[in-house]
């Protein structure tokens, strides 16, 4: 559905409602939506075309709660940019010069909202003003509408997924533009709340507009340019009665603002905080029951209002996700094991003094990488008195009962030698700690909870609802806060009554967030992001972003929309390092792929067990690569992996896999001339010589002092016969250090296959040419003896063909006359 045609639908809509205050105030609520999906949109495509100004971080602030006034400072602020790559967007919003309207676009919003303003925002709105306003108002939102129509987005059929904007380029994805239940939503404001977005709006309707909240993905230009990042380490001041605290800290966001109860369960905490003898503690619970919520909102409660009597105060608090551990591809189980995931939580730590940890962090074994993380920290002065360590979802550390134990003791290990404590975990693990169970709500609460969550998403149904009502649901959810969230969203979401929000959602007490979700969601996916969902599937419960891009391609299929569609599913949760991210699915989401698999043709199963098959090769080829010592003339050339993995196919001789692999390694290491020389003289061997130029032009753009690059670019010039761009090359490459001697084969070979191309009727030139590669192949000799066997022998193999060159020409064997 496209955005224009739809506003200029409605303003024609408008014009027959009788009620004249109500048709007033329907056109006003129009002009607000153009405005608003105007600016959102030109925010999004400036990011992604061309530079936000420096002033974007206060204006995508005022965006949050915005008035009519900030989408025209955003549209004033960002289309400027935007015009650079995108020359004539919007013509007429700055002036009407060469176009039809009677006034500018800016000019028009400005008589709006100054109008508006005057009657309806702070003064009387009486009959008379509201005839004359419509005399005009109509036109003024039409004009304006067709002024700004080219940032006015298009939504999928039949999807209430984010709007797209359709850009001379590419298409941008306008994260915060919505519709709910295939009507438009004006935005009233936009809320961080714990780890989600939401949009607060109400449909576009002037016959019922009711208020619905929105989760979306945070893949948005608008939320980058807040940095409200909560990955980084933050500094936090605390002050006490009579001292302050100082720590460091790196902690999400609260995952709430409805958080309810657990009164006993936070008390518990506080008491284990003041417990200097109490090195671990565990917060267990079956799954869906809120454990992290409870540890995140004790942490931040803490935080805001600490103990007038508080003992112990780490200098460093670290929240660290298990959930990052990439378990599930086949066959990699046993390169990591428990150990593994441990290791990568004491790396992360490490990485707080040392971003950069050297080779020997992920060599060692878990005892002497706890020794060596508390020996980094001391010499930084903090002992493990000064840390605590939050370890979120322990139970997936370990999986049988020998891992379990074996995870006992290693993070008994942690809490003596690095840190205190903090874990979360399904299981009661077997770890000495303190031990804070955490049961379901009861009745009473989770009813109090209803309320709230009902309030907050505009649940009409369960706010009519009475506390027995509200108890009894309560109940039949387990007192999970997690699956009464997921009931009260979709009541709001849909409207519909509670028996009918309560019978969508599946009666199992799982942690997962119901089927029904998932069978919606999958319903309005496009068919390419199902296969890569049916491919991650078999790839394992957690996947890495790398994993995600290979399965992508499978299918054709852009990872950054198959990201914006998964944010929708809930059939899982991203995790972001910054540089990286993983996904990870949940057991339900898995369960219901691979239903879904079954369901298909045998044709359709065996299309995407080829799709994994490729996947998994692909990675063990990266595991392989990554373990691998790369030995090579220019080793800096080969310092990811994969470009590793480059030359690991190469040595094996799989052509088309080196190709590739040296493909992704440049997309990887951009900035490396050493690779791309290198990959330039690979593809030069192998006889790909127009490629392998244009590779090779990359080098010498990247490093022009480099003689590497411009001797192998004049190697490949000289392959293409090509005598001018050949010396020109290997003229700089000799200015640059390389040895004579090889500068002067080249060369040769450059004017023999230059003679090869040439007719036979061109009898004279060919002459010429060979002649000035006999002189330069005598003059090939190296200045100093050494072993130059290598060299020789291709020195006489081009001497043996000018003489039989030359031979030919005569129509008989002959010597060739040397000089001297």
């Amino acid at each position: 559905m496209k955005l224009l045609e739809k506003m200029l639908e409605s303003v024609s809509t408008a014009s027959f409602i009788e009620d004249q205050a109500l048709q007033y105030s329907y056109l006003l609520s129009i002009f607000r939506y153009t405005m608003q999906t105007a600016a959102f949109s030109c925010f999004e495509a400036a990011a992604a075309l061309a530079d936000l100004p420096e002033q974007a971080h206060e204006q995508a602030l005022k965006l949050l709660q915005p008035s009519d006034g900030d989408f025209t400072s955003t549209l004033d602020l960002c289309l400027p940019a935007l015009r650079r790559a995108w020359p004539g967007c919007a013509q007429g919003w700055f002036d009407n010069r060469g176009t039809d309207f009677e006034s500018s676009g800016s000019s028009i919003c400005s008589a709006i909202i100054s109008k508006r303003n005057d009657r309806l925002g702070h003064g009387v709105l009486d009959q008379l003003s509201v005839q004359e306003e419509l005399t005009r108002l109509p036109q003024r939102i039409t004009d304006l509408i067709q002024v700004v129509g080219d940032l006015l987005p298009e939504f999928e059929d039949n999807s209430d997924g984010a709007a797209k904007l359709m850009t001379p380029s590419e298409s941008v994805v306008v994260e915060v533009v919505r519709r709910q239940q295939s009507q438009l939503v004006l935005i009233r404001r936009i809320e961080h709340r714990g780890s989600v977005w939401r949009v607060r709006g109400q449909l576009l309707s002037h016959v019922q507009a009711p208020a619905v909240v929105i989760e979306i993905s945070d893949r948005s230009a608008l939320f980058a340019a807040l940095d409200t990042d909560s990955s980084s380490l933050s500094s936090r001041v605390v002050p006490l009665k009579d001292d302050v605290w100082r720590t460091s800290v790196l902690l999400p966001l609260r995952q709430t603002e409805t958080f309810e109860g657990r009164s006993a369960e936070i008390s518990s905490l506080r008491e284990w905080w003041g417990d200097i003898d109490s090195r671990a503690c565990l917060v267990y619970g079956e799954g869906g029951i809120g454990k992290t919520t409870l540890v995140l909102e004790f942490l931040h409660g803490f935080m805001e209002s600490p103990p007038e009597d508080l003992l112990w105060r780490p200098e460093l608090i670290f929240f660290y996700s298990a959930k990052l551990t990439r378990w599930g591809v086949a066959g990699l189980e046993q390169i990591g094991g428990i150990n593994a995931n441990i290791n990568e939580a004491l790396r992360s730590l490490a990485r707080v003094l040392e971003p950069k940890l050297g080779r020997d962090w992920h060599t060692e074994d878990s005892r002497s990488l706890i020794a060596k993380t508390a020996s980094l920290f001391r010499e930084a002065g903090l002992n493990r008195d000064s840390i605590l360590l939050v370890l979120d979802n322990a139970e997936t550390l370990a999986r049988t009962a020998s891992e379990e134990t074996g995870l006992g003791k290693v993070l008994r290990e942690i809490s003596t030698k690095v840190a205190k404590v903090l874990i979360t975990s399904r299981r009661r693990e077997a770890v000495e700690a303190t031990f804070v169970q955490v049961p379901p709500m009861t009745d009473d609460v989770g009813a109090t909870l209803l309320g709230k969550l009902a309030d907050a998403y505009g649940a009409l149904a369960i706010l009519q609802a009475g506390e027995a009502r509200k108890r009894k649901i309560s109940r039949e959810f387990g007192g999970k806060p997690i699956l009464l969230d997921v009931l009260v969203r979709h009541i709001a979401n849909t409207g519909c009554g509670i028996d009918d929000g309560a019978n969508a959602i599946p009666s199992q007490e799982r942690g997962d967030l119901g089927a029904f979700l998932f069978e919606d969601a999958w319903k309005r996916m496009e068919p390419a992001y199902r296969d890569v969902f049916l491919t991650l599937g078999q790839l394992g419960g957690s996947v890495s972003e790398q994993l995600l891009t290979w399965s992508c391609a499978e299918f054709t299929c852009y990872s950054p929309n198959w990201l914006s569609a998964f944010e929708e599913t809930r059939f899982g949760s991203l995790i972001d390092y910054g540089a990286n991210f993983d996904i990870t699915l949940d057991n339900g989401a898995r369960e219901f792929l691979a239903a879904k698999y079954a369901e298909l043709s045998h044709a359709e199963r065996q299309r995407v067990a080829t799709a994994v098959g490729k996947v998994r090769k692909k990675h063990y080829q990266v595991i392989a690569a990554a373990e691998e010592r790369i030995s090579d003339r220019v080793a800096r050339a080969f310092r990811t992996t994969a470009a590793k993995a480059a030359k690991l196919a190469a040595a094996r001789r799989d052509t088309d896999a080196a190709i590739r692999w040296y493909e992704e390694a440049t997309i990887i290491d951009s900035a490396n001339a050493a690779l791309f020389d290198r990959f330039a003289w690979y593809l030069m061997v192998n006889d790909r010589l127009d490629k392998a130029a244009s590779v090779a032009r990359k080098a010498r753009e990247l490093d022009p002092k480099d003689a590497d690059s411009h001797f192998t670019a004049g190697m490949i010039a000289a392959r293409r016969a090509d005598v001018g761009e050949a010396d020109a090359a290997l003229a700089l490459a000799e200015s640059r250090g390389k040895a004579a001697h090889l500068v002067a084969l080249q060369r040769a070979r450059a004017r023999i296959e230059r003679a090869i191309v040439l007719t036979h009727t061109d009898v004279v030139e060919r002459r010429r040419l060979l002649s000035d590669a006999v002189k330069l192949l005598d003059g090939a000799i190296p200045a100093f003896p050494g072993n130059h066997e290598k060299h020789g022998h291709e020195r006489e193999r081009l001497l043996t063909r000018c003489q039989g060159l030359i031979d030919t020409m005569r129509g008989h064997r002959s010597s060739i006359d040397r000089p001297g």
